[in-house]
């Protein structure tokens, strides 16, 4: 959540605070080259770039490996060199990014920050969120499938680095239509509550990042 990050509120963030903090290792390296807690803190650091340059997400295992933070905590904070608050803040912001990799909705959400929402009634989510919704009405379940084989054939293949995810509140309503309507960078999804009548139209066809699937 936002303040749990310092000022990493997106991916964007991250990318310009990890430059800052290699810019400013490398700087305070000029001067102390010899110093073990710098040489940790900039060996993580290219290890960092390395694991998120070009798309990629860390594993798991790679993010448990960050201790920047700690690191500065204990051998840096009390430095009296010029900047090292601003230092130590930015290190201990990317440890707890690095640490939990959130969306950017997640990031961004807070008691003070909720979740940004916009005149057509779309929340940004996380992509979780998004998918829980995506799956619940797109009648998959009823129709027999999982939601790992559903997440795998409509969901995962269409996944790029840097979306985001926007969904409507589902209506207060036991017939509800799922539309899906994709963007370069996002994914909306609307929930609409379908009017009662007497004379039943045709339903539309579920529609999933623009191409028709079958009738579930």
């Amino acid at each position: 959540m936002a303040g749990d990050y310092g000022e990493i509120n997106s991916r964007a963030d991250f990318f310009r605070v990890l430059s800052r903090a290699r810019e400013l290792t490398r700087a305070y390296l000029q001067k102390f080259s010899d110093d073990w807690a710098l040489n940790r803190i900039n060996t993580e650091l290219d290890a960092i770039q390395n694991w998120t340059a070009n798309g990629r997400e860390p594993s798991e295992e790679e993010r448990g490996r960050v201790d920047i933070g700690l690191v500065a905590v204990r051998e840096l904070e009390d430095s009296p060199l010029d900047g090292m608050e601003e230092y130590c803040q930015l290190l201990c912001g990317l440890d707890a990014y690095v640490e939990d990799w959130p969306d950017d909705a997640t990031a961004n959400a807070s008691p003070e920050n909720p979740a940004i929402q916009r005149p057509d009634g779309l929340k940004q989510r996380s992509k979780e969120e998004f998918f829980d919704l995506y799956f619940r009405f797109s009648g998959a379940e009823a129709a027999g499938m999982s939601r790992e084989e559903y997440h795998k054939n409509f969901f995962e293949a269409e996944e790029k680095p840097g979306m985001t995810y926007w969904a409507q509140d589902p209506p207060n309503s036991d017939d509800i239509t799922m539309r899906i309507v994709p963007t370069e960078r996002e994914l909306h999804l609307f929930l609409d509550e379908v009017p009662v009548s007497t004379d039943s139209p045709p339903k539309p066809p579920h529609v999933s990042y623009g191409v028709e699937e079958p009738d579930l």
